[in-house]
């Protein structure tokens, strides 16, 4: 339910919504990105070629694109909070225990 109120894709100046922080987002900034490139990146081990190799390389660069551009906006937005936030999640998983 945390990341459906926190679709961002196509989000404009002024228009970002609340900041969500709980759920998956206490370990990512970015967890349906995550999920999409660990699905992508065990494809790639899975089926190995070219064209899954460029996929994932594709992701890669395309969500890294969208996050910062969604970065920026949300600061705007969200300035002190986003860099609290920002300061304490990494963008894409937290490995460790928070």
């Amino acid at each position: 339910m945390s990341m459906g109120a926190s679709w961002r894709v196509g989000v404009t100046q002024g228009d970002s919504g609340a900041l969500i922080r709980h759920g998956l987002f206490r370990l990512s900034r970015n967890p349906t990105f995550v999920g999409q490139g660990l699905l992508l990146a065990g494809m790639a081990f899975a089926i190995p070629s070219v064209p899954t190799l460029v996929a994932f390389l594709v992701f890669i660069i395309s969500a890294s694109v969208q996050v910062r551009t969604e970065e920026r906006i949300l600061l705007s937005a969200h300035e002190a909070e986003y860099r609290r936030w920002s300061a304490e999640v990494p963008r894409w998983i937290r490995l460790s225990r928070p």
